[in-house]
Order: C-alpha cells, then structure tokens, then sequence
C-alpha cells in the first residue's frame, strides 16, 4: 500500500488529475445544494404567496358573512341567524340579493334547504 501511495505522490499528471476530479465533485456538490437553497427559497415565496390569497379569500368570505349577518338581523330580528353559518360565497350573494329585494324568510329557508 505504501508504494501505491509512494508512487502516487511522485506523479505529478496523477495527482493533479486526483486533484481536478475532487473540485468537480465538490462543484457538483456545491451547485446541488445551491439549486436545493434556491428551490427551497422559491417553495417558501409560493407558500407565502398562496398563503395570502387564502387569507384574502377567508377574509373576503367573513366579511360577506358578518354583513349578510347584520342585514339579515335588522330585517328579520325575530329569527335565527344560525342558517347562515356554513354557507358558500353564491349563497351569500343569493342571500344578500334576497334581503335587498325583501322577499319573506320563509322564500329565504327554503332557498337554502
């Protein structure tokens, strides 16, 4: 073993060959572990970006609810708002379209069965 490395040594082609493939491993390795820091940086800008929308949405969704909520309140005090939970955005805006037209709860509840 001792002359392999012996030998080695005093070949200058060999070891500047050893030498070139070990940089091109490393390069590799550096450029893999780049493009993962680059993906991983694209992945968390998309995930904040869907994040977002999925606020805006959640909180376009809830503002929907709390002013189809309060209508439905001033129109029809007696009655209980809890048909209105769980509802999906076109029967909001059906709901809200109803209210404004002043069609009777009983035309509401049976919209939503």
């Amino acid at each position: 073993m001792k002359e392999k490395i012996d030998r080695f040594n005093q070949d200058e082609q060999l070891r500047d060959m050893a030498y070139k493939r070990s940089l091109n491993r490393w390069a590799n390795e550096r450029d893999k572990q780049d493009m993962y820091e680059k993906g991983k940086e694209e992945g968390i800008e998309e995930g904040i970006k869907q994040g977002i929308e999925q606020g805006l949405e959640m909180g376009i969704e809830q503002g929907k609810y709390n002013l189809i909520k309060q209508l439905f309140n001033k129109y029809y005090p007696k009655e209980d708002d809890g048909i209105l939970e769980n509802l999906n955005n076109e029967q909001y805006d059906k709901i809200f379209e109803m209210i404004l037209d002043n069609r009777s709860i009983n035309e509401i509840k049976e919209f939503l069965k």
